[in-house]
């Protein structure tokens, strides 16, 4: 019976003793990288002037409604301005004799109403190209535009109504 245990005693201490062998292991970095652009967008809340009376309400006195342009940039993007081009009727002069610089048509004939699109309050400082604004971020930040349609305007009747498109740029 000595003789076995030390028989098993010998086995276990082969089998504990034999030599294992590890797996191999290599390494290496694996890069990660992205860039971000400065991106910028621009949406606009038009500007719906109720109806204009150039017999009573406003035959001295202007006509006002305002609208917005919302931007919002990648954070970090610079040089930021807002340009409102003159519309898509001009005013190199203006139908009716006021000083604005922009004009409605008429849908259908050619009668104008004269109208002016201004940054800070109607009146106040005509909004054209490279209004600056500081960067918006991603929420956006809303830039109140205010019209103004002067009063005393000799505007004819209009079925279709009076429109002007102006186009609002972002410049980054």
């Amino acid at each position: 019976m000595k003789r076995t245990i030390i028989l098993l005693t010998a086995l276990a201490t082969m089998i504990i003793s034999t030599p294992t062998f590890a797996a191999s292991t290599a390494t290496t970095n694996l890069t990660v990288s992205a860039s971000v652009a400065q991106v910028c967008t621009i949406s606009a809340v038009n500007i719906a002037f109720a109806a204009y009376d150039p017999i009573v309400t406003n035959l001295v006195a202007p006509k006002d409604a305002n609208g917005s342009v919302t931007v919002k940039c990648t954070k970090g993007a610079s040089g930021l301005t807002i340009d409102l081009s003159k519309g898509t009727n001009g005013a190199s002069a203006p139908a009716n004799g006021t000083t604005t610089t922009r004009t409605m048509k008429d849908g259908v004939t050619t009668n104008y109403l004269d109208y002016e699109l201004y940054s800070d309050a109607p009146g106040g400082t005509v909004w054209n190209n490279g209004f600056v604004i500081a960067n918006p971020g991603k929420t956006g930040t809303a830039y109140a535009v205010y019209g103004r349609i002067p009063g005393g305007q000799d505007a004819a009747v209009s079925t279709t109504g009076y429109t002007d498109t102006v186009v609002a740029t972002i410049n980054y």
